[in-house]
């Protein structure tokens, strides 16, 4: 599968990069888009394949969500259940699938966001809703939930699955909720 995924990838990049102007003029767009695809589900498979094993090796008990995304609820406290347009305030680490630290409370302070509003990964966005104030949970994302292709531009490189350890530490609901 991998190799598959390698195959399509250098077909598209030669032909992208092609300077010749005959090819390019035969390259039939529903070919580009079906190439694109295949080179798309081939990394998810490889990516889903990966995790798979990740957890396995960990020996954690997580859940798989339709979109991709797994998590673990860790510790469940009493606190109110998380809605969208709720403020949250988190306490985290950010890490690879290898290991390497890449945020975390300690060095940028607690990450506050307001749910469903963007500014964070979308996998953020849908596991901090099966979550209530004070929980505490893993939240493994694909790069598809994640950073995409080409990482944040900062810590986290390209086609990147990362990591959460998370803990709910506030939880402000809108007035009138």
């Amino acid at each position: 599968m991998r190799m598959r995924f390698k195959t399509c990838l250098f077909l598209l990049v030669f032909v992208v990069s092609c300077d010749n102007q005959e090819i390019k003029k035969n390259i039939d767009r529903g070919e580009l888009s079906k190439l694109l695809l295949e080179a798309n589900k081939a990394q998810v498979g490889y990516d889903t394949l990966r995790l798979i094993s990740f957890i396995r090796l960990n020996q954690w008990e997580m859940k798989q969500t339709k979109s991709g995304l797994w998590y673990q609820i860790i510790e469940q406290e009493n606190g109110p259940q998380i809605n969208e347009g709720d403020v949250v305030t988190l306490d985290f680490t950010v890490h690879l699938l290898d290991g390497t630290l890449c945020y975390s409370t300690f060095k940028e302070g607690p990450k506050m966001f307001k749910v469903s509003r963007g500014g964070v990964e979308s996998g953020l966005e849908e596991a901090i809703l099966f979550l209530h104030g004070g929980d505490s949970a893993r939240v493994i994302m694909p790069q598809f939930r994640a950073h995409h292709l080409l990482g944040d531009g900062v810590k986290i490189p390209p086609l990147a699955t990362i990591i959460y350890h998370l803990r709910v530490l506030e939880v402000i609901s809108p007035k009138g909720k």
